[in-house]
């Protein structure tokens, strides 16, 4: 693990102390995570301490180190929160819950629900920096993505049964990228107007559907 500078430092915990099994320990990890979140959102991850968090929950310092051994922690688990709520969302698509979807509307809705998730997620800001500048949550961040391939994959095979292995795993690939670039772009960034960016990214999408439609229909 290299600092802002790149300099290594020392490994650290990432784990929580305990896990919170009843109600008013799983609501305290709930509002250090908010807080956190929140914290990240009004002043950036480079000042994000546990005593700001604290504060911010209405907590102790104790209270908090109850559960997190330290800053670290406190990231991977609001990571792994926002990345559980990502896949959990895309996942309720999924045509074996029903619904009665098609290829094009099934892509829609998870564009929808993608950019909600992404809009709530307070200090969405430093995800794309944990997901992919700390080596240490490098697993938990392979993990959510292949259980979201999986979850497309599966789905595209149910909706194009036609489409080659290779397409449907191809499109599984980008699409996800494809959603999370733009998403980030669109939230954290704040580039341009909503509704009008999101449809630039819907189109792309669909584009890229359709794309598969005609292949696997053997219309090049």
């Amino acid at each position: 693990m290299v600092d802002a500078e790149g300099a290594p430092v020392a490994d650290v915990s990432l784990s929580l102390r305990r896990a919170p099994r009843q109600v008013r320990a799983q609501e305290t990890v709930r509002a250090v995570l908010r807080a956190a979140g929140e914290e990240i959102e009004s002043g950036g991850l480079d000042r994000l301490t546990t005593n700001r968090v604290a504060a911010r929950a209405g907590l102790s310092i104790g209270a908090v180190y109850g559960y997190f051994p330290n800053k670290e922690s406190i990231l991977q688990a609001l990571l792994v929160q926002w990345l559980d709520g990502v896949f959990e969302a895309l996942d309720s698509l999924h045509p074996r819950h029903g619904g009665g979807l098609d290829l094009i509307s099934y892509l829609q809705a998870q564009l929808r629900e993608g950019a909600r998730v992404y809009s709530e997620q307070a200090g969405l800001s430093a995800m794309p920096y944990l997901s992919e500048g700390v080596p240490a949550l490098r697993p938990v961040v392979m993990e959510h993505d292949a259980r979201v391939y999986e979850s497309i994959s599966s789905a595209l095979r149910h909706y194009v049964p036609t489409a080659s292995a290779e397409d449907i795993d191809s499109f599984s690939r980008c699409l996800p990228l494809l959603m999370h670039a733009g998403l980030v772009v669109l939230v954290v960034e704040k580039s341009g107007e909503m509704g009008s960016s999101l449809e630039f990214l819907r189109a792309a999408i669909i584009g890229m559907a359709s794309r598969l439609l005609m292949v696997s229909q053997g219309v090049e």
